[in-house]
């Protein structure tokens, strides 16, 4: 039998993060430029870290989820998800966790965007 020392599982769970990282790096550079585009790599990936803390402060686990939390954080803004309506459905226990970010994306108005994007800091 395999045995798996914590230490090593904790290196395997580093490796896993720094590429889900470099990965979120490489769409936010592909699909915002222009949101991105004066940070340094070391820059944003620092920013994309604090986008996942956040994504998982809501307790998002699932990356689909978090890579959707985190393109909104630099299309919207960096506290999008404190304007009032984007908190208030990111809480909405009716609607199950993992799909609460695409229900945002359903259910605001581009007005409540807008809003949001002048709450949040902008993208």
């Amino acid at each position: 039998m395999l045995i798996i020392r914590r230490e090593q599982m904790a290196i395997f769970e580093r490796a896993a993060e720094e590429d889900f990282e470099r990965r979120l790096m490489i769409a936010m550079r592909a699909h915002h430029p222009l949101a991105v585009r004066d940070r340094s790599d070391e820059e944003l990936r620092a920013e994309v870290r604090v986008a996942i803390a956040r994504a998982r402060g809501h307790g998002f686990r699932h990356e689909s989820t978090i890579a959707d939390f985190v393109s909104l954080y630099f299309s919207v803004g960096a506290r999008f998800d404190e304007y009032p309506p984007v908190r208030a459905i990111l809480r909405d226990e009716v609607v199950p966790l993992e799909k609460r970010v695409r229900w945002l994306m359903l259910r605001l108005s581009k007005e409540e965007w807008s809003e949001a994007r002048g709450a949040g800091g902008g993208g």
